[in-house]
């Protein structure tokens, strides 16, 4: 004999009901329930209780997500790696994305958008890097290169230059050919195109004297004596 929904219950302040069939409540979103055509006393085949259940999974993640993005925007592979470790299915998260993306709730370009820009202005990088710190967090690369790309514009050796400067006292005090290989790697380390590295480097090091190399000192002497001395002897 198959199951029916003995109540439903809606429940104050949230757009969701609960679902009572026999011994189980389900809280799914009121629309869901509209959808599913629920009603009190109505009959519910296995079919329909899988949808019951997969409906209350939806939104027990979209609540679950909901505190997730109170921190700071998300892009959709945080989100969706974070329901996944929740133990969500792969229907549920991807359903609850779509929904979260049609309201605007998670947006990778504006996401990419609003990082490069806070990047750049504390802590300056090329394009390069930019990019791969977008792509690790989820933004595919033709989203993280176009962020990237009209956020550094052509100022890229305005923002290397930035970068340099709080590095070249260090490296200056390693004389110009130790200091300006440390530079260069710094810069490259952060994104900065070869040329762009190079230009700034050496702009940086201008009229930087090369540290001299100490004198071989000549052989005194008393050394030369010693040595012709010795050259002398018989065996």
């Amino acid at each position: 004999m198959l199951e029916r929904i003995d109540a439903l219950d809606a429940v104050e302040g949230k757009q969701t009901v609960c679902v009572s069939v026999g011994e189980r409540t389900f809280e799914i979103a009121l629309q869901a329930a509209g959808t599913l055509g629920l009603a009190v006393g109505l009959e519910v085949p296995p079919g329909l209780l899988l949808q019951i259940e997969a409906a209350a999974d939806r939104r027990m993640a979209a609540a679950r997500v909901m505190r997730y993005l109170r921190g700071r925007p998300r892009t959709a592979a945080e989100v969706r790696g974070y329901l996944a470790r929740h133990g969500h299915p792969n229907a549920t998260v991807e359903g609850v994305i779509r929904e979260l993306e049609t309201r605007g709730l998670v947006d990778d370009v504006r996401y990419a958008t609003m990082f490069v820009d806070g990047r750049l202005a504390h802590r300056p990088n090329g394009v390069v890097r930019l990019v791969r710190d977008l792509c690790t967090r989820g933004v595919a690369r033709p989203i993280a290169e176009a962020a990237a790309r009209q956020a550094v514009g052509g100022r890229e050796s305005e923002l290397a230059l930035r970068a340099a400067r709080s590095k070249f006292p260090a490296a200056k005090r390693l004389g110009r050919e130790r200091g300006l290989r440390r530079l260069m790697a710094f810069l490259a380390q952060r994104g900065f195109s070869a040329a762009v590295v190079r230009q700034v480097s050496l702009e940086l090091f201008i009229g930087e004297p090369a540290v001299p190399r100490p004198p071989r000192r000549a052989p005194s002497a008393s050394r030369h004596r010693r040595a012709s001395a010795s050259d002398s002897k018989e065996p």
